[in-house]
């Protein structure tokens, strides 16, 4: 499962500032205590060598009075070389010795490994007769030259070369070490935490979801007396507002309803009784008035029917069943129903409808803003106008339009054309202004888009779906 993006940002700019503060103590330490520490030790080392060497040129001194090898020539013998080969394996190092710059005995194969003329002179150290090399080379070793003392004043000397021994430097490769493993294990302890903080921002989102997709009732249950915790107590005192304002306007929208129609059921019934009363004595002025009368109560009646239709859209009352269905097949035969209006004004009406494959919606509601659509195009089409009615697939979308001859509008009529109680133009055609309005609440349900334009048809609505429509 993919984290959530808060918890990786907090987790990642833990880690950064963790790992910023870890190599400023490590800078801070190498810059101070770790260097001073170094030179102290390779100070003490190299007395140390140089006591090892006085050591080691005492020993072999002493072999060679022994044994009468005080001659050069007589040096070099099995013996010898036995002794100074077990010297070398007990001390790890390399060890020759030379007579005016010639080559008596080595411990080891190959060629001598260090040219002295090669070395710079800050690279050397004196004590006494002793001279010591050190960091001449990337190994950092250390040589050391001294003479041999010998009954014949022989110029022979002893030479020996071994490693460095560089504690500071291991205690400062530990100490980066010990960061390191202190930079991982932090962060890890920091997981729950960060886990905890975002798991609480999470159930928030999906409390707001929730609400939106119409449960009013639902609360969110955030314990704690942070700020996590106090957005989540502000959070449900806005809920707590937002549906009794909700309710109210539901329970204002259905008391206005009754209202309305109460009286309008009494004019009904008033008016049939007179109408069966003056149909006997042909009073036709009487009939007119009446006539009149069911028209404008026919007219109240289906605007209440429409009002009530939008108020259910808009508070998201009605839930939407999202199925398959042939959208196409829909829009003929909703062309189907409006055919008596169409053939009584003598219309032209031209289709252009394409096959959509896999299409999802909710047919009823779609069934409703389609019909608005094209019955708005049959009423404000004059007599034998023309209306085209197209239909087409562009990449995931589905894409309706419905072009009559109408009056092209002006820029401000196109933006309120699908507010509630608009009419197009100066039209003194009748209609409720709430057919566009519920139109486009159907559309904006099912993820979609609608939209009013003048084309060079006239007056154009077009409807832009998702071929797997959602709310």
């Amino acid at each position: 499962m993919k984290p959530p993006k808060l918890y990786i940002k907090f987790f990642l700019s833990f880690t950064f500032m963790l790992i910023i503060t870890l190599l400023m103590i490590y800078g801070l330490h190498m810059k101070t205590e770790v260097r001073a520490r170094n030179r102290y030790i390779r100070e003490q080392v190299r007395l140390y060598n140089i006591e090892r060497v006085i050591l080691l040129t005492e020993l072999i001194g002493e072999k060679i009075r022994s044994e009468s090898y005080d001659i050069p020539n007589k040096i070099i013998n099995d013996d010898m070389q036995a002794f100074l080969n077990n010297l070398s394996k007990l001390n790890t190092a390399k060890i020759w010795i030379t007579n005016n710059d010639k080559l008596l005995l080595k411990s080891f194969e190959g060629e001598i490994p260090v040219d002295l003329s090669c070395i710079p002179d800050e690279n050397r150290f004196i004590s006494d007769d002793i001279s010591l090399y050190q960091g001449f080379n990337s190994t950092r070793d250390i040589y050391v030259v001294s003479p041999v003392k010998n009954p014949a004043s022989e110029d022979m000397f002893f030479h020996i070369i071994f490693g460095e021994r560089r504690g500071g430097e291991r205690e400062g490769t530990g100490f980066l070490f010990g960061l390191a493993g202190i930079g991982i294990i932090i962060p890890i302890l920091v997981i729950p935490i960060s886990r905890f903080i975002t798991e609480r921002v999470k159930e928030l989102k999906q409390s707001a979801l929730r609400i939106a997709s119409g449960d009013l009732a639902h609360r969110i249950d955030i314990k704690g007396r942070d700020e996590i915790g106090e957005l989540g107590t502000a959070f449900n005192q806005m809920a707590d507002k937002v549906e009794r304002m909700i309710v109210g306007r539901k329970a204002l929208t259905a008391l206005i309803s009754h209202e309305l129609r109460t009286p309008l059921t009494r004019v009904r019934i008033a008016e049939e009784i007179l109408r069966e009363k003056l149909e006997n004595e042909k009073q036709d002025t009487y009939l007119r008035h009446l006539n009149d009368i069911r028209e404008d109560v026919e007219f109240l009646n289906q605007l209440i029917g429409r009002i009530l239709e939008l108020s259910k859209i808009d508070m998201l009352e009605a839930s939407f069943e999202m199925q398959p269905f042939d959208i196409r097949q829909l829009i003929l035969d909703l062309i189907g129903q409006l055919k008596p209006i169409i053939d009584r004004k003598h219309l032209y009406v031209y289709t252009e409808l394409s096959f959509i494959t896999g299409f999802i919606g909710n047919r009823s509601t779609l069934s409703t803003a389609f019909l608005n659509i094209l019955d708005n195009a049959v009423k404000f089409t004059a007599q034998d106008g023309r209306i085209y009615a197209s239909l087409f697939q562009e990449e995931k979308k589905v894409v309706l339009s419905v072009v009559n001859n109408f009056q092209k509008l002006d820029e401000e009529d196109l933006s309120r054309i699908f507010e509630p109680f608009q009419r197009a133009g100066d039209s003194d055609t009748s209609g409720s202004g709430l057919g566009l309005a519920i139109t486009q609440k159907i559309i904006e349900r099912h993820g979609g888009i609608a939209r009013a334009y003048n084309s060079d048809g006239g007056f154009e609505i077009r409807i832009t779906l998702p071929v797997h429509c959602h709310q």
